[in-house]
């Protein structure tokens, strides 16, 4: 029902509140399509519109990295609501995955 464009773009590529779930994540800088993500629900039966999205291996990883330990199958915590992140919430999100210490930011 929802094949992979394997040269499109990942549909959580630079968005914010990707995927639902207890800690939704920041989508990725450049990843393409290459693995289907059920959620918010994670009901891998439910192939429902706006319950399958077709993410990258990065964007995959991430949001079950964040999520698994304390999520509950068939529960819903969050919605997946992605909106557009801004350069900086993007530029952020990558030093925290690649263990780089944030920088204070001064309101």
């Amino acid at each position: 029902m929802y094949p992979l464009d394997r040269d499109a773009d990942c549909e959580w590529k630079l968005q914010k509140n990707c995927g639902g779930g207890n800690s939704p994540i920041v989508g990725c800088v450049k990843g393409k399509q290459e693995a289907r993500h059920h959620g918010p629900d994670k009901n891998t039966l439910n192939n429902d519109h706006g319950n399958v999205h077709r993410i990258c291996h990065t964007c995959h990883n991430r949001w079950h990295a964040r999520n698994d330990e304390d999520y509950v199958w068939g529960s819903i915590y969050n919605n997946h609501s992605p909106t557009v992140a801004t350069l900086e919430e993007v530029a952020l999100d990558e030093l925290n995955w690649i263990g780089k210490k944030l920088p204070n930011v001064v309101d």
